[in-house]
């Protein structure tokens, strides 16, 4: 794993919680090497119910550019 997929699976993690990223379909693609598709997952997290939150975008973008990044 690189640098910038730990800090960014990091900072996911601690935003969503162990238990989402336990369950999570990122997970998933992250352990068969899916890099593109963790990436449209890690995005997928942006509301809170119902409701797209422009600031959890960002969030998600951001995660998203720090996880393709590399050191």
């Amino acid at each position: 794993m690189e640098r910038g997929q730990f800090d960014a699976v990091v900072s996911w993690t601690y935003h969503r919680g162990v238990g989402a990223l336990k369950s999570s379909t990122m997970l998933k693609k992250m352990h068969a090497g899916q890099h593109a598709e963790v990436l449209e997952q890690m995005q997928r997290w942006h509301r809170a119910g119902d409701k797209a939150l422009k600031g959890l975008e960002g969030c998600r973008e951001a995660e998203a550019a720090l996880y393709e990044m590399r050191w």
